[in-house]
C-alpha cells in the first residue's frame, strides 16, 4: 500500500473525508504520476544513449592508445568484455517498464553485436587469418548477433541495425577476391540490399515500414560504391535505374521513406553522370539544372501513371 492510500484510508477512517472524495483524489494522483513517467522515462533513455555512447568512445579510445601494447588475449578480452556488458545493460533496461527504456536495450543489444562481430574479427587477426578472413568473419558473426536480436525484438532499431550488419557482411563478401575492389565490395552491398528487400516485401524481415526503406538504400548504396572507380557507367547508371523502379514501387506501397530513399538516390545518381560525363560540356550550373529537370520529369510521369485510377489500391501500407 502506498504512503497516499494510508493517508487516504486515515482521512476517511476520521470522517475528514467520503469515499467518493478518497477515490477522485487518488484517480488523480495516479493520472498526475503517468503524465510525469514518460518524461522521466525518456530522460534515463536520453542518459542510456549517452552511457552507450561514452562507453563505445571509451573502448575505441582505448583500442586506439593501446592496441599495440597489447597481448593476444588482452586485445580479445578489451572487445568481448563491453559486448558481454552491452549485453547484460539491454537485458537490465528489458526489465524496467516503458518502452523508451525498452528502446535504449535494443540500441545496447545492437551496438553489443557489432562489438561481438569485432571480437571475432581480433580473434581470427590475432589467430593469423588473411584480412579477407578476418573481415569476412567478423562481419558474420556481427549478422548472426544482429540477426538474433532482431528475431527477438523485431523494432526499427534492430531492423536498422539487421541493415547495417547485412551490408557490412556483403562488403565482406564483396572484397574476397584477392583483386577485389570497390565495384566487387559495392555489389557485395547491392546483393545484400537485395536480399534484404525482398524479404521486407515478402513480409519475412519486419517491420516492413523501415526495412523497406532500409534495405533499399543499402540496395542504393551498393550500386554507388560500385561506380566509384571512375567511370563505371554500368554502376552508375544502375544507381539511376533502381532508384526510378524504388520510387515507382513507393508509389504503390504508398510509403513516404521509401519515395525519400528512392528521391535521394535518384538525385545522387544523376548527378554523378551528369558530372562524370557533361560537365565539361555544360557546365555545372546547367549540369544541375538538367538532373532538376529529369527528377520533375520522373515525378511527373510517376504522378500519370500510378494514379489511384490506373491501379488498384495496394492493401499493404508501408
Amino acid at each position: 500500500m502506498s504512503r497516499l492510500e494510508e493517508d487516504l484510508e486515515r482521512w476517511q477512517a476520521a470522517g475528514l473525508l467520503d469515499s467518493g472524495t478518497a477515490a477522485r483524489i487518488a484517480s488523480f494522483e495516479r493520472e498526475r504520476r503517468a503524465a510525469r513517467s514518460p518524461t522521466r522515462e525518456f530522460a534515463f533513455e536520453v542518459l542510456a544513449y549517452l552511457g552507450v555512447a561514452l562507453a563505445s568512445v571509451g573502448v575505441f579510445a582505448l583500442i586506439a592508445q593501446s592496441w599495440e601494447g597489447l597481448a593476444s588475449w588482452a586485445r580479445i578480452l578489451v572487445v568481448a568484455l563491453p559486448s558481454l556488458l552491452g549485453f547484460a545493460l539491454g537485458f537490465g533496461l528489458m526489465r524496467s517498464s516503458g518502452e523508451p527504456l525498452h528502446r535504449a536495450a535494443r540500441v545496447a543489444w545492437v551496438v553489443a553485436s557489432a562489438l561481438v562481430g569485432g571480437t571475432v574479427a581480433v580473434i581470427a587477426n590475432e589467430a593469423g587469418a588473411s584480412d579477407r578472413v578476418v573481415g569476412l568473419a567478423g562481419s558474420g558473426a556481427a549478422l548472426g548477433a544482429v540477426l538474433l536480436v532482431w528475431a527477438l525484438q523485431p523494432h526499427p532499431l534492430t531492423v536498422l541495425g539487421l541493415a547495417g550488419a547485412l551490408g557490412a557482411f556483403g562488403f565482406a563478401a564483396g572484397a574476397w577476391r584477392d583483386v577485389a575492389g570497390p565495384g566487387d565490395e559495392g555489389l557485395g552491398v547491392l546483393a545484400a540490399g537485395v536480399l534484404g528487400f525482398v524479404l521486407a516485401e515478402l513480409g519475412l524481415a519486419v517491420p516492413e515500414r523501415v526495412a523497406r526503406p532500409a534495405f533499399a538504400g543499402l540496395c542504393l548504396f551498393g550500386a554507388f560504391m560500385a561506380g566509384l572507380e571512375g567511370e563505371v557507367l554500368w554502376a552508375e547508371t544502375a544507381t539511376v535505374g533502381l532508384a526510378v523502379l524504388l520510387l515507382a514501387w513507393s508509389a504503390v506501397r504508398r510509403s513516404v521513406a521509401l519515395t525519400a530513399v528512392a528521391t535521394i538516390g535518384l538525385f545522387v545518381g544523376l548527378v554523378d553522370i551528369i558530372f562524370e560525363y557533361f560537365e565539361e560540356e555544360l557546365g555545372a550550373p546547367v549540369a544541375l539544372i538538367l538532373s532538376g529537370a529529369v527528377v520533375l520529369g520522373a515525378v511527373l510521369l510517376l504522378a500519370r501513371f500510378l494514379a489511384p485510377g490506373r491501379r488498384a489500391p495496394d492493401a499493404h501500407e508501408a
